[in-house]
């Protein structure tokens, strides 16, 4: 799983993805471009629209809450497959990939 959530009424997507960073991980983020948008229908809440975002860390410690049982880093190489289901797994993915190709180019 990744850090996500919705976006209030009166919010920016970017101020919420910065928020919702912080209460699930306890990181500060600096956000970056949008790296995709995606559309999910597979959430027993509703169906909607998925901003993701590349980021920096800035401060903070890494901490658990009560949406999450364990929290890692991983190199993009090492992201495992299974590591959420839905619409989560197909951002990881995509940003995986992505990574991979960035980092293709840069060696080449």
């Amino acid at each position: 799983m990744v850090p996500a959530g919705y976006v209030e009424a009166d919010e920016n997507p970017k101020d919420a993805a910065v928020r919702e960073v912080y209460e699930e991980t306890g990181l500060v983020v600096e956000l970056g471009e949008l790296f995709n948008a995606y559309y999910f229908d597979d959430d027993p809440r509703g169906k909607g629209v998925v901003f993701v975002y590349n980021a920096r860390e800035i401060s903070g410690e890494i901490r658990i809450n009560g949406e999450s049982s364990a929290a890692k880093y991983f190199h993009w190489h090492e992201i495992p497959g299974d590591l959420s289901k839905g619409g989560h797994d197909t951002m990881i993915m995509a940003w995986r990939a992505n990574a991979q190709q960035r980092e293709s180019q840069a060696d080449g």
